[in-house]
């Protein structure tokens, strides 16, 4: 057998996982051929197939919510969402069993969210309505918080918080520290706009490669970072990230911009829709800098997965980092605007 240290930890991954599923069989299938999927943040995916059917087997080697059970809830999530077709099906939780957090999950076949035409934003209009429109019935397993644009600027802060005075990232300080000071005087003055919002289903991490058509649909992968608080949240999470960072090139132009936002308030009926969604882009700015500089703190210590700790990330997490603040500066330059009537 190939020394471990001669192999990449992807296929030290793949190599345990198998020797799990031939252990267990969770699906009583016998045999189970992996075949890797592209390495994601937070997860190691592997696809197998069996039956005239594929699955994902999906672990937590990060945790995006910092949760040491985000995948356990990820699997109530699923659970409960496939009987709407927005979500894949869910088959099978180990917690314990293997080396991380195991889910197994049904493979959605179809292209990914990858070019911003028409076409692809009506349909993502479409899907936001459907997550919009998703009934909430007794015992669901969404965490439901009241909208507060100061919770989550306190939450944000806090993550920075952990690493401030590192050396590694000092250069950051004077950005963060004044940014910090104005929005969150903004925020405050924006907090009964949004606590006046009935809450829904959301998905934090708007990420378009997380959509996958399937037979003209789409339907949502990676349930992470769902839960019920401001409706807002999911659409200004695609908006910033197609906007900022490197999904699409050429990267999300106003006028799409526009189109999606405008049928979001258009299919929802959202009172003060565009004012809402404005005052989440900021937030949605403000986090996108923090990620991205614990990203380069944890990158430059040493604390990264393998896949993640190439000199590439740290030029990506630069960027994002860079262009979240100028972005939030821009949009605190106009605030004038939206403070207006408050």
């Amino acid at each position: 057998m190939e020394n471990s240290e001669n192999i990449s930890e992807q296929e030290q991954l793949r190599l345990s996982l198998a020797n799990y599923l031939k252990e267990t069989d969770p699906l009583n299938i016998g045999v189970y051929n992996l075949e890797p999927l592209p390495a994601a943040e937070y997860h190691q995916n592997f696809k197998f197939e069996a039956d005239d059917k594929a699955y994902v087997a999906r672990m937590s080697v990060m945790q995006l919510s910092r949760k040491t059970d985000q995948i356990q809830q990820e699997y109530g999530y699923l659970d409960y969402l496939s009987k709407f077709g927005i979500a894949p099906k869910v088959f099978h939780l180990d917690m314990e069993g293997h080396d991380y957090p195991l889910l197994i999950e049904e493979f959605i076949e179809g292209p990914v969210f990858t070019e911003p035409t028409d076409e692809n934003l009506d349909k993502f209009a479409d899907v936001l309505s459907d997550l919009y429109a998703t009934p909430l019935e007794e015992g669901h397993p969404f965490e439901q918080k009241e909208p507060s644009y100061l919770a989550d600027f306190d939450k944000y802060r806090s993550v920075y918080d952990e690493y401030e005075g590192a050396e590694v990232i000092s250069h950051w300080s004077d950005r963060v520290e004044s940014s910090s000071t104005t929005l969150r005087e903004v925020l405050a003055s924006l907090e009964p706009l949004v606590q006046s919002v009935e809450p829904k289903l959301v998905r934090r991490d708007a990420n378009p490669r997380n959509l996958i058509d399937q037979n003209g649909k789409f339907v949502w992968i990676d349930w992470e970072a769902a839960e019920i608080n401001d409706p807002t949240i999911t659409v200004a999470s695609f908006v910033n990230e197609t906007e900022l960072y490197d999904w699409f090139e050429p990267k999300l132009q106003p006028e799409q911009r526009e189109r999606v936002v405008s049928q979001f308030i258009e299919q929802t009926g959202l009172e003060n829709g565009e004012k809402l969604i404005q005052a989440r882009l900021l937030i949605e700015r403000y986090w996108g800098m923090i990620w991205a500089i614990e990203r380069i703190f944890k990158h430059k210590n040493g604390e990264l997965p393998e896949h993640l700790s190439t000199p590439d990330r740290l030029e990506r997490y630069e960027f994002i980092a860079t262009a979240s603040y100028d972005a939030l500066q821009t949009d605190l330059a106009k605030i004038s605007e939206l403070q207006d009537g408050m």
